[in-house]
């Protein structure tokens, strides 16, 4: 087969074409698949992966299906030809399917050549009604970040009315996005400073400029956010650790306040560790808890007294010794 040459490049081979058809229909290249929000977003996509692929000619009809010289008798190169591009154009065909949600395939079935389907999927989102373009711009005014929305997620979605805006022929100024963006900032202290700042100063931002700022002041204050939370949380577990250990008492000296692990006295985690102005106490707590054992001791124990005969005259005197049992011979 004699290679063609279609728009100033080489027509791929058989090889080739069946290599970037695959690309095309395999799931190995993520396209979120198309709904009512994300048409614009899908449409650049898909058209960047046709045009890498060469098949962007076929999608849109500028490739043509090729002719044979004489219709009631192609020749084999013709035939190949022709094949390739019935290939090309169902290969196509089904990689748009395949990135279209559920919701919008009942447009698309039936349809028989990669060109209707896309030109299908265009009419029925790149309506260039008056009512549509209003209610854009409504959007575009009316949205409104959260206080804890992240401010790339909103810049995109930003982004998207305004690609879809533009699409439909609006001109769109710089200064008219500059204005959108801190009208949609949330309305909390801190965007609040942010837009005096730069307003007081009379700073003349552009639309990326601007983004750039919102983006990075956003990352800081989510940083700032985390660290303040992780602080409080360390300081929450610290006072809780020291609650619990006051409330314990230790296992090897039996004084409140710590633990076994932490205790000073003998067989402690930290015998003869005591600071020095510890020491006086320890031996004065000692010397108190010998008293009061010796005290206690003393208060536990029974005493017996032996009274013996013994010559008794009229002048000795005789007390009584209290005892509550007498043991005597009578």
């Amino acid at each position: 087969m004699v290679p063609v040459v279609v728009q100033g490049h080489q027509a791929p081979s058989h090889s080739e074409r069946l290599q970037v058809i695959w690309v095309c229909t395999s799931s190995s290249v993520q396209i979120t698949a198309l709904t009512k929000d994300n048409y614009f977003g899908w449409k650049t996509k898909m058209m960047s992966l046709l045009i890498d692929a060469r098949l962007w000619g076929v999608t849109i009809g500028t490739t043509k299906k090729p002719v044979p010289a004489r219709l009631t008798a192609p020749t084999s190169e013709e035939e190949q030809e022709i094949a390739d591009w019935e290939l090309d154009d169902q290969r196509v065909l089904a990689a748009i399917i395949l990135r279209v949600s559920d919701d919008y395939l009942v447009y698309l079935d039936g349809l028989p050549s990669a060109k209707s389907a896309w030109e299908k999927l265009r009419n029925i989102f790149e309506s260039k009604g008056s009512l549509t373009v209003t209610n854009l711009w409504r959007r575009l005014y009316r949205l409104q970040a959260a206080e804890d929305t992240l401010m790339e997620d909103h810049i995109r979605q930003l982004q998207e009315y305004l690609r879809v805006l533009r699409n439909r022929g609006e001109t769109i100024e710089d200064r008219t996005i500059v204005n959108i963006i801190f009208a949609s900032l949330p309305e909390i202290d801190f965007w609040e400073t942010f837009t005096t700042s730069i307003t007081m100063a009379r700073i003349q931002l552009s639309s990326d400029d601007l983004i750039g700022e919102v983006l990075e002041n956003d990352r800081r204050r989510r940083e700032n956010k985390k660290d303040t939370i992780f602080k409080a949380k360390e300081g929450r577990s610290g006072r809780n650790k020291s609650n619990s250990a006051t409330k314990k008492t230790c296992g090897n000296c039996g004084i409140k306040g710590h633990l076994k692990a932490d205790c000073w006295a003998k067989g402690g985690g930290k015998e003869g560790e005591a600071p020095d102005w510890y020491k006086p106490k320890q031996k004065d707590r000692k010397e108190n808890e010998n008293k009061d054992s010796a005290k206690q001791s003393t208060e536990n124990e029974d005493f017996a007294f032996i009274v013996k005969p013994a010559h008794i005259s009229n002048s000795d005197w005789l007390s009584d010794s209290a005892a509550s049992m007498h043991i005597c011979n009578d």
